[in-house]
């Protein structure tokens, strides 16, 4: 019942923010459209650009996951690769053409229309970051005073953020995300073989 609350007051925003807009629509009109109070919204979304970001959370827990449960001989970087690519991968499943039924398109059109959105991304990443870099320090046995599972931490999130960036201005600018998921992953691949390598070997 809990997740279908969720799914329902998830729907009711994406159908008035891609209507209206994110800054036009009130958490109080997306409890109206779901048909729930206002605290239920807040239960299951804390902030309303968790609305939007209704799916940031199975990024976080996922590459979490790949770290920590990582085995012996596989290290960081290609640990996190595999959850990149897994998480990215889901949007294979989206229909082609992608159904667009108001002028202010999905999730990326939203995004990319919305500093307070964008603004949200970055502290999102940075949240994520922060749970990477404790789960990179415990498995290397690292102190408190070690800079380096959040410069690790940080570096790895850099290339899901420019991932995210790429792939949203292809959407904007009216390409399907199948068309370039590929070729997109492939450079995110290149950069994240740069961070495995070593920084000094570029340029």
């Amino acid at each position: 019942l809990k997740h279908e609350t969720r799914t329902q007051i998830a729907d009711a925003a994406e159908r008035l923010f891609g209507q209206y807009g994110f800054r036009e629509v009130t958490v109080d009109a997306v409890a109206r459209e779901a048909g729930v109070s206002r605290q239920t919204v807040f239960n299951h979304f804390p902030a309303k650009e968790d609305l939007v970001f209704d799916r940031a959370g199975e990024f976080e827990a996922q590459v979490f996951a790949v770290i920590r449960d990582r085995a012996a001989e596989v290290g960081v970087v290609d640990a996190f690769r595999a959850g990149h690519r897994a998480f990215w991968s889901r949007l294979r499943l989206l229909p082609d053409p992608l159904p667009d039924p108001s002028p202010r398109g999905g999730f990326f059109h939203l995004v990319a229309a919305s500093p307070a959105l964008q603004a949200y991304a970055r502290e999102l990443n940075s949240r994520t970051a922060g749970r990477m870099a404790a789960a990179i320090a415990e498995s290397a046995g690292a102190s408190l005073d070690d800079l380096r599972p959040r410069v690790v931490a940080d570096a790895l999130l850099a290339v899901y953020a420019a991932t995210f960036d790429a792939i949203q201005r292809h959407v904007v600018a009216g390409e399907h995300p199948q068309r370039v998921l590929d070729g997109v992953l492939d450079q995110a691949d290149t950069s994240l073989d740069l961070l495995r390598d070593g920084i000094s070997a570029y340029p």
